[in-house]
């Protein structure tokens, strides 16, 4: 039996930005595990951490934990998840763990159907390509 794909885990408070996210992520070659808070994902890594090649959070989340929190604990504890971070402030000069990638989201439109998602990298694009990352290779 070959290798189970590995999973990408989206948190984000925001439903209609979680749900784009985790269809994008539906669409690579990853299992989704979304949550709506940093603990909820946390509680998530601490089943499926070994089996995790992504984290995909927004930087400020209802709870004690924030994003960037969530990351440093990430880095600390898995160190083969790739991070990325959200944030719809362009301005946020968030203390990133070595390795993490922060991207800046504005949600555009006011009915669910309506809305169009636009990315704009904070910094350079990854050295990697999240729909052909396979679990053993992020943890090279």
């Amino acid at each position: 039996m070959g290798q189970s794909k590995p999973f990408a885990v989206v948190v984000e408070d925001e439903t209609a930005v979680r749900d784009v996210a985790v269809v994008l992520f539906e669409e690579s070659e990853m299992r989704v595990l979304p949550c709506d808070s940093a603990e909820k994902a946390f509680a998530t890594l601490c089943e499926h951490g070994n089996e995790t090649a992504v984290l995909f959070a927004d930087v400020r989340l209802a709870g004690l934990m924030n994003g960037i929190d969530l990351a440093h604990r990430v880095k600390r504890m898995w160190p083969h998840v790739r991070i990325v971070l959200t944030s719809g402030y362009p301005d946020n000069n968030a203390d990133l763990p070595d390795g993490a990638w922060i991207f800046h989201i504005e949600l555009l439109g006011f009915e669910p159907m309506q809305q169009e998602v636009v990315i704009k990298a904070d910094t350079p694009a990854p050295p990697w390509d999240l729909k052909l990352l396979p679990l053993a290779e992020s943890r090279a």
